[in-house]
């Protein structure tokens, strides 16, 4: 039996990560709630088997600005 890869999602509660989990089904998904990126050991913990991870973490509309 073919085994496929883990593959783990950072910022899956963003709108990217949201598109992913559907796109990538089976896969972990992990929001900024459930991991913390800037803590090593929580980090650590979530990586230590997974073959891939897709970092999708990020800020946006960083200036409070609405788009006109």
């Amino acid at each position: 039996m073919e085994r496929h890869p883990n593959v783990l999602v950072t910022g899956a509660g963003g709108q990217v990560g949201r598109a992913l989990q559907a796109a990538l089904p089976g896969h972990r998904a992990l929001t900024h709630e459930q991991l913390d990126v800037t803590d090593e050991r929580a980090v650590l913990d979530a990586v230590w088997d997974c073959d891939h991870v897709v970092h999708l973490a990020a800020l946006t509309n960083v200036e409070g600005n609405v788009a006109a």
